[in-house]
């Protein structure tokens, strides 16, 4: 009994040390947020360039960001980044506006999550497009209202706002827009973050800075190979043991993900460890 409550303890040990997510001598937080594998701040902290979190003491508490870009990250998760980044655009000023507008996320392994952020236009009679800078896929809405004096605040559900799904595998894309009256704004916005404001109608450019407070979500990858490339060369392939390697489909180029296998728990499928499964301390407490 006592071998196997030893073995089981270990178990549990490994699991609970795990818990930090870091590379073994790294820095584990930036701030209140923390700082998982296989994204690090310092030198081989991270599992590549892309992936390098510079964490900036000039403010206090310090804030995280991705790289040397302007993102503040404000989550980083097994599948997304959350980060404070103004996407909010004038799509109208006294004429129609189409035009193309590039991000500081190409050539990254980022891309503007098309499930957890929706396109939004903001004024009544107005309308906008948004399409991928590769084509295909396009998608619109259109807000329209009776009386702007009868706007109230709440869901952006087609009086005063609208929105729409965006397309997939976004760094860049193109937008048109137009309206009946002498302003739009369209924005990007993580969806559960925005609740329309009547007040944004006449809010002009300061809408920008309301925006501040509504975060952009990010998809990430282990870019530049598949599954089946990475796995020619066991020594680079990220994925380590108790879990699966599987394809990130992205018009930006091949990438892959790590996830847990079934039965196994956490975020780091990017660090060795092993013996860090539900089944382990199930086990555990059940001899116990």
């Amino acid at each position: 009994m006592v071998p196997h409550l030893l073995l089981h303890l270990s178990c549990l040990t490994l699991v609970w040390a795990a818990s930090a997510e870091t590379k073994l001598g790294c820095q584990a937080q930036c701030g209140n947020i923390s700082i998982p594998y296989p994204f690090g701040m310092g030198e081989g902290c991270s599992i590549s360039p892309s992936h390098h979190i510079n964490c900036n003491t000039s403010y206090d508490p310090p804030k995280p960001f991705l790289g040397t870009t302007d993102n503040e990250v404000l989550e980083i998760s097994l599948y997304h980044v959350r980060v404070n980044k103004v996407l909010a655009f004038n799509c109208y000023d006294e004429a129609p506006v189409s035009g193309a507008h590039r991000t500081d996320l190409e050539g990254t392994p980022y891309t503007i999550s098309h499930t957890a952020n929706r396109f939004i236009v903001i004024e009544c009679d107005a309308y906008g497009l948004i399409r991928g800078s590769k084509g295909g896929f396009t998608s619109g809405c259109m807000s329209v209202c009776q009386e702007r004096e009868d706007l109230i605040d709440g869901a952006c559900s087609g009086e005063g706002c609208c929105q729409t799904t965006i397309p997939k595998g976004l760094q860049r894309f193109a937008i048109i827009a137009g309206s009946m009256s002498n302003h739009s704004t369209c924005h990007l916005a993580e969806q559960e973050r925005y609740r329309f404001k009547a007040s944004d109608l006449a809010a002009g450019t300061s809408f920008a800075a309301r925006s501040t407070d509504i975060p952009v979500v990010l998809d990430w990858v282990i870019v530049n190979q598949t599954c089946e490339e990475a796995r020619r060369n066991l020594s680079t392939f990220a994925c380590r043991e108790n879990s699966y390697c599987y394809d990130v489909d992205s018009d930006n180029g091949p990438g892959y993900r790590c996830s847990y296998n079934k039965g196994y728990e956490g975020n780091i499928p990017y660090l060795p460890g092993g013996c860090q499964g539900m089944l382990f301390s199930s086990y555990f407490h059940q001899t116990i």
